[in-house]
């Protein structure tokens, strides 16, 4: 998938330590991320949501309700979790596991792959504030 990853919102839930958008590259919609360190420690977790479908103006959660997935970055070649306390360096790439599954069961299956869109979960970062 060609998706973009931008930094996100200054102001967030206070165990939200990070966030960054997705723009999906067929479709054109823009999904919200976040990364969370719940309770304040242990390692940081991923999420995403926006419209339910390209013509919604319903919001969804792309992932099950079960699901927390660490998010992690590749640092000089080394995947760890990633580091997102403020001033921290950036990671050459972000992992976002179970986001390319949990896209294709959604309602953006249709319209997000085919041809030579072929989504997965991991991204180069391509700015940082």
């Amino acid at each position: 998938m060609g998706a973009d990853i931008y930094p996100g919102p200054q102001f967030a839930a206070a165990n939200q330590t990070a966030a960054f958008y997705i723009e999906l590259p067929n479709s054109g919609v823009t999904l919200d991320g976040r990364v969370s360190v719940p309770n304040g420690f242990g390692s940081p977790l991923w999420s995403v949501s926006g419209p339910c479908s390209s013509d919604s103006t319903d919001m969804c959660d792309f992932l099950e309700d079960s699901a927390s997935p660490a998010i992690y970055g590749v640092y000089d070649g080394v995947v760890r979790f990633l580091n997102s306390e403020r001033g921290s360096v950036a990671p050459d790439q972000v992992i976002l596991p179970q986001l390319a599954v949990s896209l294709w069961y959604s309602n953006y299956r249709q319209d997000e792959w085919g041809g030579d869109v072929s989504p997965g979960d991991a991204f180069i970062l391509v700015g940082c504030e």
